[in-house]
């Protein structure tokens, strides 16, 4: 996806989960009027960013304006949104939001992805066969019980 067709107030987010791997369908940084959400590609990318949030970044004390989390996990696609609980959403806040996000993404990038495809590609072709039988759970904990999953944790504590 070309960063010039992207939301300026989320674009390096954007830019910086492609970097670590997870593949999205489109975002919006919310104008100032809604939540700002990035839009995963499939089940297998939301699970991915979801083990990701809670692992990796809700660890970190970023001071985060908003509460990133992923939401519609019945669904093929779903978002990651930032949620406010005032409901008051700030372009500017967006922004810094997105930048703190996109640091802890890009500086862990390559273990990231080194990660995902240590664990979801050993067997190819059967690793993919079982992420499509297995519910949002299953999926959910299918990386955190390998031990692989603890050097992204490493690096990224480093």
């Amino acid at each position: 996806m070309s960063a010039f067709s992207l939301d300026p107030g989320i674009a390096l987010f954007v830019k910086a989960i492609s970097a670590a791997g997870i593949a999205s369908n489109s975002c919006c940084d919310g104008h100032g009027r809604r939540s700002p959400e990035i839009t995963l590609f499939g089940r297998y990318n939301t699970c991915w960013m979801d083990v990701l949030l809670q692992n990796l970044i809700n660890e970190k004390d970023l001071q985060l304006h908003y509460e990133w989390r992923i939401v519609n996990t019945q669904g093929i696609d779903s978002d990651v949104k930032g949620v406010s609980p005032s409901g008051i959403y700030d372009q500017g806040f967006v922004l810094e939001d997105s930048l703190k996000l996109a640091e802890v993404f890009l500086q862990n990038a390559q273990a990231i992805s080194q990660t995902k495809r240590a664990i979801f590609r050993p067997n190819k072709n059967s690793t993919r066969k079982l992420v499509k039988t297995l519910t949002y759970e299953q999926l959910y904990h299918f990386p955190t019980e390998d031990s692989l999953f603890n050097r992204v944790k490493g690096e990224a504590q480093r």
